[in-house]
């Protein structure tokens, strides 16, 4: 259905899914309530497995909700946005540069489904793969990415722990082509771009950053790497040599900042490295759009509050003896954490006003 040409038939499938999806997690969270109060499972800091993928994380294709979901997502993203697609967009997959994506151990190889090779798929009716599709969709088109961006965000809260890693890189891979297209603008076009789907992609971060699966102790270890990985390609997204293409920084400031403050136990060192990096680059920018993260007034205050987490926390290259007070005049030692931390808090506000 969502490969004919009427807006308005896409749209209703679209927002069948929605409610299929939304009905679906609301069972779901439902039996796990009971399970906890039945079975005390609640004393145990572990969910009782439900959800699609169980003990074995393999989603059936013609019996999972969550496979046809994903199929639909892809074929709506991928009709709009054919760059997303690395057949469409000349990119070369691992399988074309003569490597093989590593399974993940113990993981049971599942199906993948592809578009191209389905029948009824089309592409967009504009030239597949040319840089900045995303400025030359209708408001329509925005609502039915929008719509589909929402919808993979909630695909691993259907899942089982082992369910959920395995539907996990195909929502990650997707998010971020999204978000790939609405930063990187060509030079000519002087709009920000869509900012109802700018916001709505952030959205479907935060919702996928801050999933109850992330903090499962069956799955926690497998969301770290893949939500490492996808902070590093964030990261990439800021290495941008062609003279032709201007990059939204705010976006993805934004977007970094949601790593920050919804999954910060992953970042590794380099990774927070890297990141405080860019939040030092956006306070000297002289672009107001850049300066995404606004500094409180009282900083004397917030500066000895910080010194006081870092020393709670055991943060820091020197370890809690190498932090000293620091008064209203005086400058801290461990200047560098205590303005990620300061970032951290400050960016909150920002990013609260701007979803």
């Amino acid at each position: 259905m969502v490969t004919r040409e009427s807006e308005l038939v896409q749209k209703l499938v679209l927002d069948l899914l929605r409610r299929i999806v939304c009905a679906t997690q609301e069972n779901v969270r439902e039996k796990r309530h009971s399970a906890e109060v039945d079975d005390g499972a609640a004393e145990k800091e572990t969910l009782p497995v439900f959800g699609e993928g169980r003990d074995t994380g393999g989603l059936v294709p013609g019996k999972s909700l969550v496979f046809s979901a994903l199929q639909i997502c892809l074929r709506v993203l991928v009709r709009k946005l054919p760059r997303i697609s690395p057949k469409l967009s000349g990119a070369k997959t691992r399988s074309q540069a003569g490597t093989r994506a590593r399974p993940r151990p113990g993981a049971r190889p599942g199906p993948r489904p592809d578009l191209q090779q389905q029948p009824g798929f089309e592409p967009s009716q504009t030239c597949p793969g040319r840089l900045g599709e995303v400025w030359s969709l209708s408001d329509s088109d925005c609502e039915l990415v929008s719509s589909a961006l929402f919808v993979l965000s909630e695909l691993p809260s259907l899942c089982s722990p082992e369910g959920s890693v395995s539907v996990l890189p195909t929502v990650l891979y997707l998010l971020l082509g999204v978000l790939r297209e609405l930063v990187h603008r060509p030079h000519h076009l002087q709009s920000p771009g869509p900012a109802g789907l700018v916001r709505s992609c952030l959205r479907s971060f935060r919702a996928v950053l801050s999933s109850p699966m992330s903090r499962q102790e069956k799955s926690r270890e497998s969301w770290a790497q893949l939500l490492q990985s996808a902070l590093s390609s964030v990261l990439l997204l800021w290495e941008n040599d062609d003279p032709e293409v201007d990059l939204d920084r705010s976006s993805l400031l934004t977007a970094l900042s949601q790593f920050l403050l919804c999954s910060s136990e992953v970042c590794s060192v380099s990774l927070c490295r890297l990141s405080l990096d860019k939040f030092i680059c956006a306070i000297d920018s002289k672009d107001p759009q850049v300066q995404t993260v606004q500094l409180w007034s009282d900083s004397s205050r917030r500066w000895k509050d910080l010194v006081l987490r870092l020393r709670r926390n055991g943060s820091g290259s020197g370890g809690s003896e190498s932090h000293r007070e620091s008064g209203p005049g005086a400058e801290p030692e461990n200047r560098p954490q205590l303005v990620s931390l300061l970032l951290r808090c400050s960016s909150r506000s920002y990013w609260m006003r701007t979803l």
